[in-house]
């Protein structure tokens, strides 16, 4: 039996924030995607050591983290700025 990394092993977090920034975010697949038999064969190929992060967790735990860092940096970088030029553009085709 192969030990799975710990939640807190780099390897592991480096491979879940991988999933999410390039596969889901980046690329637009759905969070179902880890849950799906062959991608959870493929991570077992890849790297056997790697524990799937669940849907739930991605959800309510590590996006909301995302979010709240994004958000974090971009009011700092907001808060240090001289100047902030905003533009919207509120169209549809109805």
């Amino acid at each position: 039996k192969i030990n799975k990394y710990g939640p807190s092993h780099p390897k592991q977090i480096e491979l879940t924030d991988s999933i999410i920034q390039d596969l889901i975010i980046d690329l637009g697949l759905p969070l179902s995607l880890v849950e799906r038999p062959a991608f959870i064969r493929f991570m077992k190929k890849a790297d056997p050591k790697y524990a799937v992060t669940s849907r739930r967790t991605i959800t309510r735990q590590m996006i909301p983290d995302l979010y709240d860092k994004m958000r974090k940096g971009l009011q700092e970088f907001c808060n240090t700025a001289q100047f902030i030029s905003l533009t919207l553009d509120i169209w549809t085709d109805r």
